[in-house]
């Protein structure tokens, strides 16, 4: 049962408490790559997954700065298979000695109307 805060008796109201989104476990993934062909990376990713972000930024690799770019990538199942395959596709594109991959089990919600 909840009880009412001291300012709903004084005032004589009843507040609702704040709806809470539902929160889901998910994946997100992050691929770091050189930010040599974006529109082409785009164009790839947008093959494996029809929703995922595009982060420009600066990275260094083996002590050089770079041009890099962030592509994340938010799903409700483990889908390692999938993007090693997608980030071995973006090494080939940017002609890269690598990709790095990251995953991290999340909680996200939607936050919506």
């Amino acid at each position: 049962m909840r009880v009412q805060s001291e300012i709903e008796r004084k005032r004589g109201i009843r507040l609702s408490p704040p709806q809470r989104p539902a929160v889901r476990s998910s994946y997100l993934y992050r691929l770091l790559t050189e930010d040599v062909n974006r529109e082409g990376i785009s164009r790839e990713v947008g093959k494996y997954y029809p929703g995922y972000s595009l982060i420009p930024s600066q990275g260094y690799w083996e002590g050089a700065p770079e041009s890099s770019l962030i592509i994340e990538i938010s799903i409700p199942h483990e889908d390692g298979g999938r993007v090693r395959a997608l980030a071995q596709r973006i090494r080939e594109l940017n002609q890269q000695q690598a990709v790095l991959i990251q995953q991290f089990e999340i909680d996200q919600s939607l936050i919506t109307g």
